[in-house]
């Protein structure tokens, strides 16, 4: 009986060793950045500068979903991404962090939403330049 017990530890730690391991990959590293909905941009837009307020940003795994105002998605036409322990948003070299007011061209609303976490977020919008952080 001992010796059966003494043959099953190691394949047993084995295992564990492989969850524990797994659950890690779930989770960002230090200093990692997050991709954000992104949406090329066609057409023209006003240059009229429209102030929003970063209200939230919900992680999933290796994607974050900024919003503003009654959870609207914001999309960008540009690079931009969230620092994981942040969370923070990052966009042409400027961050801004939830609370935060920055200015934009007027917001281009998606007729249906947009796709960003593995869900579906029934009100999304279009930067179609980047942020620029209001100080």
């Amino acid at each position: 009986m001992v010796r059966m017990a003494g043959r099953l530890q190691f394949p047993l730690i084995a295992i564990v060793i492989a969850l524990v391991g797994g659950c890690s990959v779930a989770h960002p590293a230090s200093g990692a950045h997050l991709a954000v909905p992104q949406k090329e941009f066609s057409g023209s837009f006003d240059t009229v500068a429209h102030r929003s307020t970063l209200k939230g940003i919900e992680i999933f795994e290796t994607e974050a979903c900024p919003w503003i105002e009654d959870h609207v998605l914001l999309v960008f036409s540009t690079d931009a991404s969230v620092e994981a322990l942040g969370p923070v948003l990052v966009s042409s070299d400027h961050r801004i962090a939830v609370g935060d007011d920055f200015e934009s061209a007027p917001l281009v609303r998606l007729q249906g939403g947009f796709e960003c976490g593995g869900k579906h977020w029934a009100q999304a919008a279009q930067l179609p330049e980047a942020p620029q952080p209001v100080s």
